[in-house]
């Protein structure tokens, strides 16, 4: 048994070597909208640039005392590989890092999502899949397939009201654990790895969740997201926010008033909307009531002309 368990190691750490180097492609690339192919019969979309998300990421060498939080995104251009279209996934440390490494290539068709990688397509996730039946997924470098049972197909509601199917996958030749996959989102304990049931190895669990700048997702088991806009990137903006910590008031500031109108929004930890601020536009000072609000962590959330802003402030006792 541990010469088994010191191979499944072995093979585990030469896989996720290989994975952390991959996706280095060279393909054709295109901002042509009419070449992106959405998927076609599913509402939501889970391979997209819309998408951006926070990720625990387990580290092989160092274990659970080492967990990493990891942002990360799918590139806005598509990628031509064999006539077919695909967006590369990438990551970065922090909030702050706008060093973004490059990792796999992912596209979507009709509910199945496909990863190219070492010269070869795979799939990797079908939600078209139905409770009882047997998912086997081909892993590249041909290794092995792993074998899933679908466990259960139901759907859940996000923060934002709308309804996601989710496909529960449990190993089929060996237990352990299950893998909870949410249309428009992907896995929300496995993010995009693939190495899954060859070895028992922590999961990497999505934090929170952000489509198109706003969160729509939150762990209930963890209390941070950290995708927040630093306060140097907001100041760089000519916007000013203050006082942080607050007890009644928070004040904001733009050096050039925006022309729009502007909505507020004041999330808690786990990513529940508390507060919706709407605001005449061509004002430069804000000042939104947060004396209601319980001490604690909360969220700022607004968007000007397209871009999201995301500011994080604690409401004092």
């Amino acid at each position: 048994m541990k010469t088994q368990t010191n191979f499944k190691i072995t093979l585990t750490t030469i896989l996720f070597i290989l994975y952390s180097i991959s996706g280095n492609l060279v393909g054709q690339t295109s901002t042509n909208e009419g070449d992106l192919r959405n998927n076609e019969s599913h509402t939501y979309k889970t391979i997209s640039p819309e998408n951006n998300w926070t990720s625990y990421t387990y580290s092989l060498w160092s274990g659970n005392n080492n967990l990493k939080p990891r942002q990360y995104r799918f590139h806005n251009d598509s990628v031509e590989v064999d006539g077919k279209w695909y967006f590369q996934l990438q990551w970065t440390k922090s909030q702050e890092d706008e060093n973004w490494n490059n990792l796999e290539l992912y596209r979507e068709e009709n509910g199945k999502i496909f990863v190219y990688a070492w010269g070869a397509e795979s799939l990797l996730m079908d939600f078209n899949v139905e409770e009882g039946e047997v998912l086997s997924i081909y892993q590249p470098l041909g290794i092995w397939t792993n074998h899933y049972s679908v466990v259960s197909v139901d759907s859940i509601e996000l923060l934002d009201g709308s309804l996601r199917k989710r496909v529960v996958l449990g190993c089929y030749d060996e237990d352990f654990g299950y893998y909870y996959w949410v249309e428009g989102i992907g896995s929300l304990n496995q993010n995009f790895y693939l190495v899954h049931c060859a070895v028992d190895i922590p999961h990497d669990p999505i934090l929170c969740f952000y489509q198109n700048g706003e969160m729509i997702y939150s762990n209930e088991n963890y209390d941070e997201c950290w995708i927040t806009t630093s306060v140097t990137d907001i100041h760089s903006q000519g916007i000013y926010i203050y006082p942080n910590p607050t007890i009644d008031f928070l004040t904001i500031e733009f050096d050039d008033a925006p022309a729009q109108e502007i909505t507020f929004k004041v999330y808690d930890y786990t990513g529940k909307l508390i507060r919706n601020f709407n605001n005449a536009g061509y004002q430069s000072h804000y000042r939104l009531q947060v004396s209601e609000l319980t001490a604690g962590f909360y969220y700022l959330t607004w968007e000007i002309n397209g871009e999201p802003f995301v500011y994080h402030f604690v409401v004092g006792e």
